[in-house]
């Protein structure tokens, strides 16, 4: 079907490379490089393996969605989930060279200094592949969490570009300069989440015209933002979002299920709710929900969603009819509070169309509650854009028609849909902003030249190309960083495997490298004094089911994603804990299902694209019809993991300090009191000194100054600059 090429006038989105971003406006100029202006990619990009194999589905209503940024604005020099390029990159001979690839991107030689620039804030002039063609609504959501500060992030905890900010302006939050280069883009939807960055463009045919004819008006007038957990570990932060961040947004900012506590009084975070009505008439009611979530502040409340529906203000907002319902929240789309809140507008609006747009287990996932709804979730770090369209809103006595596309988000991606080059002043300008922030924040600096990659889930623990073994070998980052000389006890340092957020690439070792591969400002505190038979059973503790455990939770994966159930509720749910538990039973699900023979046939089938070449990436499994990826891929390899690694325990003590990050201090001393009776339970008399619990009060102390998002960087400085 021949694709038609359209511009839009506003500009609608930020996108960074490997990102969501996409819209622009015609209004601004359209950069072509005979514009004199520069395409906005890596100059050591190279193209990526794979590429998109068919046009996206078009409807009446057309969503944009992303989630889980984690601040990745700008590249690293490699993404996920293709990291596997190791291609050496020619330097960019002209604004116009053909490398504008960006899903694998190469790394550069290690005497070449890697300032990466930033991803693209695109505009785009989209290709609508349908013959119909009538005008277009967006409404664009974006999970903002850029004033949050905790242990998981939205727009900080994973990348330099926010992260590196309080060095740089003290006292300034995490996230302050992303968040003002954000507001350059006229959202109508942000939703902050715990762990993620949901941006949602929803298009409804409407002031769209073919590129011949004369550009109309894009209709985008308001803008809603929602809340979520990461903004509510931390009262300042959460009492900064209702005094300065909500105001800004004029009523947009949905706090649907979150209060704060202000001169004694419980009020709302920001508006519970918004009720649109687009230049057409359409009637959008929109929500901001979070999950039940139990870590937030003293001073703030977050409402169970299943006491929320039973709200009379809730029941009022839901009863007028409009022509759909936005539900955006920081969910797991097979939360089951999704279907409570779907339930409570069905028992009113039993026809009306439900969009759903969750997020925070950083995975590719949808399913349909029922026949007049979808739920979308876009993976994480701003790799993937999801796509959903829904057609039929003129027919309300008709089922709806709802489609779901995951896009590798890249250049080449932006390209295939959109058609033609759509770059733009505008856009140019907001990677400007991004460069500066970079050279600024310094996020560039080389700290050393890897001698070789570490992975992080992709060989055993015990390889020296692991991360674990990078941290707990004898030469290694315990030893060499962690370690408190001033201590004559030897050391028995522990860490989590899932600390270590992505994975560490041969070559240059950039500040931003180290926030994106450890980005948890934690401290490492221990335990002195630890009987050596003690210790020697802490870690197996820890570990307890170990690969057994990893079955278990696959085969339980499987089940909640063939039968659309939903997430098992313990304390890691609650507290938000179980993110990375979840994502890489995800990942280990695909490795288990993937059939090459089943990928090339599906590629054969009313493809458009010309390359049969797979390169590692998603292969998604979800609940909704049709066939999701937009790119085919080899699933990425995964060996079992157990979940904490540890440093060896020498023979010639009797007594040993137990280190570890602080994150994890109440499992480390859990372990430690299982560990003494254990102990107790092999001696013939009990020593006095097992004869109590070791509590956090008395026992747990700071082992040194160093913080978790620093080790990397004194480790880089000190080993790797030889």
């Amino acid at each position: 079907m021949t694709a038609s090429t359209h511009r839009f006038r506003k500009v609608l989105g930020l996108i960074p490379i490997i990102s969501l971003a996409l819209w622009s406006s015609t209004c601004h100029q359209v950069a072509a490089c005979g514009d004199g202006l520069h395409k906005r990619s890596q100059p050591s990009a190279t193209p990526p393996p794979g590429a998109p194999n068919r046009q996206l589905e078009w409807g009446d209503l057309n969503i944009i969605h992303t989630t889980d940024s984690h601040g990745w604005l700008l590249v690293s020099e490699y993404s996920q989930p293709d990291p596997q390029c190791r291609t050496v990159c020619p330097s960019a001979s002209s604004p116009c060279e053909n490398s504008v690839g960006n899903l694998c991107r190469c790394q550069t030689t290690p005497n070449v200094d890697s300032s990466n620039p930033p991803r693209y804030v695109v505009s785009s002039r989209l290709i609508s592949s349908p013959p119909k063609l009538g005008r277009f609504r967006f409404f664009l959501a974006h999970d903002l969490s850029c004033f949050s500060a905790a242990h998981q992030g939205d727009l900080h905890d994973g990348n330099g570009l926010s992260d590196a900010e309080p060095s740089v302006h003290p006292g300034t939050p995490r996230g302050t300069t992303t968040s003002k280069i954000f507001t350059r883009v006229p959202y109508d939807i942000l939703a902050i989440g715990k762990a993620f960055l949901e941006s949602i463009l929803l298009c409804k045919p409407s002031l769209l015209r073919y590129v011949s004819t004369n550009e109309n008006e894009i209709d985008i007038t308001t803008t809603l933002t929602m809340t979520g957990n990461h903004e509510l570990y931390d009262l300042e932060i959460a009492q900064q979002m209702h005094d300065q961040f909500a105001p800004s947004w004029k009523g947009s900012y949905l706090t649907t299920n979150v209060n704060i506590t202000t001169s004694g009084t419980s009020v709302p975070l920001g508006s519970r709710y918004r009720k649109l009505v687009t230049e057409q008439g359409r009637k959008v009611t929109a929500f901001g929900i979070i999950f039940h979530f139990t870590g937030n502040a003293n001073g703030t409340i977050v409402q169970p969603p299943s006491e929320l529906v039973l709200e009379p203000w809730f029941k009022e907002a839901i009863h007028d009819k409009p022509d759909l319902f936005l539900l955006a929240g920081h969910m797991g789309v097979r939360d089951p509070d999704w279907k409570l809140v779907l339930d409570s507008i069905r028992a009113i609006h039993p026809e009306v169309p439900v969009i759903i747009l969750g997020g925070h287990y950083h995975i590719r996932d949808c399913q349909q509650l029922d026949d007049r709804s979808m739920s979308l979730a876009s993976g994480r770090y701003m790799e993937t854009l999801g796509w959903m369209s829904l057609s039929g809103l003129d027919q309300p006595e008709q089922k709806p028609k709802f489609t779901r596309r995951y896009l590798d988000a890249n250049r080449v991606t932006y390209e295939f849909h959109a058609g033609e080059k759509f770059d733009t002043i505008e856009g140019v300008q907001t990677s400007a902003e991004l460069t500066k922030a970079a050279e600024e924040f310094d996020i560039h600096h080389r700290l050393g030249i890897a001698p070789h990659s570490f992975f992080g889930y992709r060989v055993p623990s015990t390889s020296k190309e692991s991360l674990s073994y990078l941290f707990t070998g004898p030469d290694g980052v315990f030893e060499t960083v962690v370690k408190n000389r001033e201590r004559s006890n030897p050391m028995l340092g522990i860490i989590h495997t899932t600390a270590m957020r992505a994975d560490l690439y041969k070559g240059n070792f950039t500040s931003n490298d180290q926030y994106i591969t450890m980005p948890f400002d934690n401290s490492f505190q221990y335990v002195p004094d630890v009987p050596r038979k003690t210790a020697e059973e802490v870690l197996g503790i820890l570990n307890a089911g170990g690969p057994v455990r990893n079955k278990a939770q696959l085969r339980r994966l499987r089940r909640d994603f063939e039968t659309g159930a939903g997430i098992p509720r313990d304390q890691n749910f609650h507290l938000g804990h179980d993110v990375n538990e979840h994502y890489l039973a995800w990942i280990r699900l695909q490795s288990e299902d993937h059939h090459h023979h089943q990928q090339h046939t599906f590629m054969s089938e009313g493809s458009d694209s010309q390359t049969t070449q797979t390169s590692y990436g998603y292969v998604t499994k979800d609940q909704c019809p049709g066939y999701g990826d937009d790119v085919i891929h080899t699933p990425l390899p995964i060996v079992d993991q157990t979940e904490y690694v540890a440093t060896a325990i020498p023979q010639d003590s009797d007594l040993i300090d137990v280190v570890f990050d602080s994150f994890t201090a109440k499992f480390i001393l859990e372990a430690l009191n299982e560990a003494r009776l254990l102990t107790i339970s092999t001696l013939n008399s009990s020593p006095a000194h097992l004869n109590r619990n070791y509590t956090m009060e008395k026992d747990v102390k700071e082992y040194n100054t160093v913080k978790a998002n620093e080790v990397l960087g004194i480790y880089a400085q000190s080993k790797w600059n030889n």
